[in-house]
């Protein structure tokens, strides 16, 4: 046994097992057999900057012939509407490779963030579509020089003005922000 099915958890005097379903199981073994043939060979042919567009995009059709497409997204919006738990299970395999950047989600597609599941209407039309369609990028923007990515000490606010908001502060460290075409600030 290896992965979740081998933890577990002690709590005061009971102990509670955590083990896979037949279909988390098979899930598990298709995402390690895609890192073992797949990304574990790239590993030392990967340059600083990592892999290359071209394999990137091959890595991409396996991610889709897996059913792992869109991954974070419920079905609703073409994602394969797995639970968190399977996710886990798909980051934990994912993470035994070194090919990818840990906070990489290319693999599966655009990484589309809490708030934009929320858009409507316009918003959805602007935003949502098109990144999910993937011809738009977005970067997420939280640290700040003196809060670091601690929520509470945010010092970046939105301030109304007539029918826009102006946003006030400064934010650095944030992935992806040189190629994005809109940024979700918090």
């Amino acid at each position: 046994m290896d992965g979740f099915a081998a933890r577990i958890a002690v709590m005061g005097e009971k102990t509670v097992q955590f083990s896979l379903t037949w279909e988390q199981e098979q899930l598990q073994k298709a995402v390690a057999d895609f890192v073992e043939q797949k990304l574990v060979p790239l590993e030392a042919d990967v340059r600083p900057q990592g892999i290359s567009d071209e394999q990137l995009v091959e890595l991409q059709d396996d991610i889709r012939g897996l059913g792992l497409w869109l991954m974070d997204l419920p079905e609703e919006h073409g994602g394969p509407g797995l639970g968190l738990l399977e996710r886990c299970i798909v980051y934990e395999q994912i993470g035994r490779a070194t090919v990818l950047p840990f906070r990489s989600h290319a693999l599966f597609g655009p990484r589309v963030g809490p708030i934009l599941g929320r858009c409507v209407g316009e918003q959805r039309t602007k935003y949502l579509d098109p990144l999910i369609a993937g011809e738009i990028k977005v970067c997420f923007a939280q640290t700040e020089p003196d809060a670091g990515s601690d929520p509470a000490s945010i010092r970046t606010r939105a301030v109304r003005q007539g029918d826009h908001y102006l946003l006030n502060g400064t934010k650095r460290f944030i992935t992806g922000a040189h190629d994005a075409d809109f940024a979700q600030v918090v």
